[in-house]
């Protein structure tokens, strides 16, 4: 399964979800964690090509084998909905994590949630998704950077922008970027 959701052999939607279901009644585990700790979900939300609905479908096939939309067992702590707001910029991906019950304020690594990420990507589409499905737009991650400050340390205009409508404060933006800007 890893290997169908890393390689170019799914652009036939129909003959990838034949594929799964003989694996999946062969005793294959849709939750299979290679060496890097990466499941086949993982690998479909890394997908740094996109065919036109083909990446929601995949992820739609796996989330409805039971692929767990939380797996972070990896060294970056990523979950399948990090990796979907780093590599996509289609908010129907996110959102299938979303219903799925994927945590939105889970973090990676560095404390990051998805919607620093999204923020600091200039995904302006994904964060108005991520602030209104709830979101913390004040969550802080190890180096004390909450969404917007790393959206303005990024120059991620849009990104920020959208966190602005949302009705993020920027006075704490200000002050930190005003000190990084003295420094």
């Amino acid at each position: 399964m890893h290997v169908l959701c890393c390689r170019d052999v799914t652009s036939d939607l129909y003959a990838l979800s034949q594929v799964f279901g003989i694996l999946l009644d062969a005793g294959a585990d849709v939750n299979a964690k290679d060496m890097h700790g990466h499941t086949p979900l993982h690998y479909a939300c890394h997908r740094s090509w996109h065919e036109e609905g083909l990446i929601p479908s995949l992820v739609s096939l796996l989330v409805s084998a039971g692929a767990d939309v939380s797996a972070s067992d990896n060294p970056e702590g990523f979950t399948p909905l990090h990796l979907a707001v780093l590599c996509h910029y289609d908010p129907n991906i996110a959102d299938i994590m979303l219903v799925a019950g994927a945590d939105i304020n889970t973090r990676d690594h560095l404390g990051r949630t998805p919607l620093h990420h999204a923020a600091r990507r200039a995904t302006p589409n994904i964060a108005k998704r991520l602030i209104s499905s709830g979101a913390s737009a004040d969550a802080l991650d190890q180096r004390g950077d909450t969404p917007l400050t790393l959206a303005a340390r990024a120059g991620s205009y849009k990104g920020a922008i959208q966190l602005l409508k949302a009705g993020v404060s920027a006075c704490d933006v200000a002050i930190e970027v005003s000190s990084v800007i003295l420094s």
